[in-house]
């Protein structure tokens, strides 16, 4: 990771791919990806546990940060992760302060995953886990960035409300392309293996 790092945004943008292909592989195997794997990805890229000093890198690699912050949660969403309140809370905390502040990067599980925004609006609504002021910013730039105009100051407390109306056709596209290239490769696995055991039976 630290060499990651001496790359700057490329290295960040490898570091979110791990969590990506961590995904993928849950979804296709899921036997392979367990429960104390997501608490060590946490751990390691959110809580920094070997202290590498991600938070000041990600401060200046926002996009990825918001990437790996937002797959995470959605794989809770998605019941593939069981992680505690109060992980889910930092996690979420984590992800809108970025937001408000750099603005909301639109990768496929982010503006164009309304279910996962509502998700997301119900965590950080709760009372204590982001400021007033970052709420209303953070709805600006999601909301702009699904194709809305930006909410009022009075309106945050509905935040769920609000995430809720945002519809999936005005959203931007859902896209599987990561899922697909690890489907691409497991069935070129097969695809040879197949080759392999009928040449075997051949001899």
């Amino acid at each position: 990771m630290r060499g990651m790092k001496e790359e700057g945004y490329a290295g960040a943008r490898e570091m979110a791919k791990f969590v990506e292909h961590q995904w993928g592989w849950d979804v296709t195997v899921p036997e392979l990806i367990t429960e104390r794997m997501w608490n060590e990805t946490y751990e390691v890229y959110v809580k920094d546990k070997h202290d590498l000093g991600l938070q000041e890198f990600f401060e200046e690699n926002p996009y990825a940060y918001q990437s790996i912050t937002a797959r995470m949660m959605e794989v809770s969403r998605k019941g593939y992760w069981h992680p505690s309140e109060e992980v889910l809370k930092e996690l979420a905390k984590e992800y809108a302060e970025s937001v408000a502040e750099h603005g909301v990067t639109c990768c496929h599980h982010t503006c164009g995953n309304p279910r996962l925004r509502e998700y997301i609006a119900g965590i950080i609504s709760a009372p204590g886990v982001i400021s007033t002021g970052t709420a209303v910013k953070y709805n600006k730039e999601v909301l702009s960035a699904a194709g809305k105009g930006g909410v009022g100051a009075e309106e945050v407390v509905k935040v769920g409300k609000v995430m809720e109306e945002v519809g999936v056709e005005e959203g931007f596209p859902v896209s599987a392309t990561p899922l697909v290239g690890v489907i691409a490769a497991m069935v070129i696995l097969l695809v040879i293996y197949a080759g392999y055991k009928l040449g075997g039976r051949k001899r």
